[in-house]
């Protein structure tokens, strides 16, 4: 129970404070070497908490051996939302190092995996948004204005979403309509 709350608080932590989360992974990542849980699906989450807060910080070679930890960790079809989390943070990783098709690929697991359970996972907008980015980088924008159409209106009303819009306006030569998607986030007035 301690540990399903250490990993929990550090989902939270993530949407908060990468530090925060790299920082609160840590527990659940120590308690489960300590209990020879390494291989649990749950320690591969911390792992992935882990690896996603090195990432976001900018330190990817920091991170790998994290998300390979929790690749090994993860069984997909047992398992589909816990995978849906490692294939994202595969996919943050490679486009971190600039390996853009391995990104797409990644974040098209994810996404297949996301579509075969049974209630929508959070992670699924935010897959998608950096799969618009990926998209974006090997030069594949009407499949990236694909995925944009496919959100419907909420949810391309999020954050992450107007700034993947805004890199494929900006890769389309349309800096005016990149700002109108960043308005409501930069004033404040939008998730």
């Amino acid at each position: 129970l301690e540990f399903t709350g250490l990993v929990h608080q550090a989902v939270i932590d993530i949407y908060r404070s990468s530090a925060q989360a790299a920082e609160r992974s840590w527990q659940p990542i120590e308690l489960a070497r300590r209990h020879g849980w390494d291989d649990e699906p749950a320690a591969g989450t911390a792992y992935s908490i882990l690896a996603t807060s090195l990432v976001w910080q900018g330190r990817p070679e920091e991170a790998e051996p994290w998300v390979q930890r929790a690749e090994r960790t993860v069984r997909a079809e047992a398992e589909p939302a816990t995978a849906v989390g490692v294939y994202y943070v595969r996919g943050l990783l490679e486009l971190a190092r600039g390996r853009d098709a391995d990104a797409l690929a990644a974040f098209l697991a994810a996404e297949r995996l996301a579509g075969r359970l049974a209630a929508p996972h959070q992670l699924v907008p935010r897959v998608r948004a950096v799969l618009v980015h990926a998209l974006v980088r090997l030069g594949e924008t009407e499949r990236a204005e694909e995925v944009l159409a496919n959100l419907g209106e909420r949810g391309r009303d999020r954050g992450e979403v107007r700034i993947a819009t805004a890199v494929l306006r900006l890769a389309q030569d349309d800096p005016d309509a990149a700002l109108a998607a960043l308005a409501p986030v930069l004033d404040g007035t939008g998730p």
